[in-house]
């Protein structure tokens, strides 16, 4: 009698640390896997925030192109138009001249 209830004693002690020895164990992996977790969020984070800056830089990239042409073109335009009026006005004096030695 005696024995079977230091064994019971025994066994009820075991049965009440058991469970605090499982889940002390088991806190360790839960923090470990939440911590993975939040690694593993910042890194998504990180990578979406690389690939938004990379593109907003490609937009920038196109946009300064895209004023580089205009521009080129708008330089391109004021040269052509300069061109025309000089030829504009020496085709006047030409005609200017013609005639005047026409008249004379």
């Amino acid at each position: 009698m005696k024995h079977t209830t230091l064994l019971a004693a025994a066994c009820a002690a075991l049965l009440m640390t058991v469970p605090t020895v499982v889940y002390g164990w088991q806190d360790g992996r839960v923090e470990a896997h939440r911590m993975r977790a939040e690694i593993r969020r910042e890194w998504r984070e990180t990578l979406r925030e690389t690939h938004r800056t990379m593109e907003q830089a490609r937009r920038e990239i196109r946009r300064a192109g895209f004023e580089h042409r205009r521009a080129m073109r708008d330089a391109t335009r004021g040269i052509a138009r300069a061109a025309r009026q000089v030829g504009r006005q020496a085709r006047r004096e030409a005609r200017e001249l013609s005639r005047s030695f026409r008249n004379w």
